[in-house]
């Protein structure tokens, strides 16, 4: 009989291996995504939302 401590180690462990796999195929997604962007424009644009104008958005409230 399988102790079912190793079989939750064993569990967990193989979800966290998928969890990283699901990451790297998210981020070659994104860098394919970001290099056909390129070719197709010349040019990367940032979205209307991004980390900066957020930042100064909320500056100019203060």
């Amino acid at each position: 009989m399988v102790d079912i401590k190793t079989f939750g180690s064993v569990v967990i462990f193989i979800l966290m291996l998928w969890f990283i796999f699901l990451a790297h195929i998210m981020i070659l997604g994104a860098i394919l995504n970001a290099s056909v962007q390129e070719i197709a424009t010349g040019k990367i644009e940032s979205r209307r939302g991004d980390i900066m104008s957020l930042i100064q958005k909320s500056k100019e409230e203060k």
